[in-house]
C-alpha cells in the first residue's frame, strides 16, 4: 500500500489533536490556528477553575469546575459576555475578566497538571 507525502504529513498533524479536540481541551496547534492570544490560553487550570466557579455563581452553568474550557463553558462566557454588552466570543478576553471583577492569583501556580 504507497501513501502519498501529503496523506503522511497530514496524519502527523492532525492525529496529535484529535483525542483533545474531542475533549474540548485547545491545543497549541488550535490556538494558533484561530489566532487568538487570549489570557484565558495562558491561564493556569486553577485559575480557569476560578471563572468557571465564578460563573456558575452568577447563573451561567459551566458544569463541572475542571479547569478546562470545554463546550458548555464557552457557552457560559459567551452568555455572560452577551449579557454585559461585550463581544461574543466564548473567550476569556481581557475585557470579560475585568467584567467578572477576576484577578489571577499570581502565587497561586499550581503543580504542571494544574496548568
Amino acid at each position: 500500500m504507497k501513501l502519498s507525502l501529503g496523506a503522511i504529513a497530514l496524519t502527523l498533524v492532525l492525529v496529535p489533536t484529535i483525542p483533545a479536540l474531542a475533549r474540548g481541551v485547545r491545543t497549541d496547534r488550535t490556538i494558533r490556528q484561530s489566532g487568538c492570544t487570549c489570557p484565558g490560553d495562558r491561564m493556569s487550570r486553577n485559575d480557569i477553575r476560578e471563572v468557571q466557579r465564578k460563573l456558575d455563581q452568577m447563573g451561567y452553568p459551566v458544569g463541572e469546575s475542571d479547569g478546562v474550557i470545554g463546550s458548555k463553558t464557552e457557552t457560559a462566557i459567551r452568555n455572560f459576555q452577551r449579557d454585559k454588552g461585550l463581544n461574543a466570543t466564548g473567550e476569556l478576553t481581557d475585557d470579560t475578566l475585568a467584567a467578572m471583577d477576576f484577578e489571577r492569583d499570581s502565587t497561586r501556580r499550581g503543580t504542571p497538571a494544574e496548568r
